[in-house]
């Protein structure tokens, strides 16, 4: 589903080149849970970003289901990246003025869905969180693993084939957290989803399949953790 070949990000303004990615191989196969870890400054964002595209490569070649996405505009990027990806953060990224239901909707109506189907598919993915009692709170009256459920039902709505996860569970405690975890386990084994999670935490990492080890924007190690099943 997801290959990068010999891919570099470089930043630069007037005063500072940074090197973000250097040389980064790597293939994500369709319901793979991949975690990404690495010590602050190691390119992870970066590489999610990329991924997710949210940014493109300085150098080297980003295919999406064989689609070049270099090749791509700027829009048909967007409208690729709103149908195939679903973005999970660990801030939540909620709309505090809205319901859960209302941020749910969002991506649907980038897409154009008409509102009484994205409202449906909306409340529909809330029931599969679990918050069917909580559709018409606000995010400032949710608890942080509420939040981060409405998050999950957000980026599942629009039924997207790889969900994209910057510390999910980093502001949550370690019950909300290992609940989130399971979820995205699930997501993966049962619904088929990719997983890309760039993480801090060991504990987190070892849901997955595989991990790699981020160092100065190269991939410095692998762990395959089916290996040890």
């Amino acid at each position: 589903m997801i290959k990068l070949e010999d891919v570099t990000k470089v930043y630069e303004t007037e005063e500072v080149r940074t090197s973000a990615l250097r040389g980064v191989d790597l293939v994500v196969e369709q319901g793979e849970f991949l975690a990404v870890m690495g010590p602050s400054g190691s390119g992870k964002t970066t590489l999610l970003n990329i991924i997710g595209c949210l940014d493109i490569p300085t150098e080297g070649e980003y295919l999406l289901d064989n689609v070049k996405i270099q090749s791509l505009s700027r829009t048909e990027q967007a409208r690729l990246r709103n149908r195939k990806f679903g973005f999970i953060f660990q801030t939540f990224n909620l709309i505090p003025e809205l319901s859960g239901l209302e941020n749910v909707e969002l991506p649907l109506m980038y897409r154009g869905m008409a509102p009484r189907e994205r409202t449906k598919l909306a409340a529909e993915a809330l029931q599969t969180m679990g918050l069917e009692g909580r559709m018409n709170h606000r995010p400032p009256q949710l608890s942080g693993g509420q939040k981060q459920r409405v998050a999950i039902a957000r980026s599942l709505v629009g039924d997207p084939e790889c969900i994209l996860a910057d510390e999910p569970t980093g502001s949550l405690d370690s019950i909300a957290g290992g609940e989130i975890l399971r979820m995205l386990r699930a997501l993966s084994k049962n619904f088929g989803k990719s997983i890309v999670m760039v993480t801090h935490d060991h504990r987190a990492a070892s849901m997955a399949d595989r991990i790699i080890y981020l160092q100065d924007g190269v991939i410095s190690n692998e762990t395959d953790m089916r290996a040890d099943l």
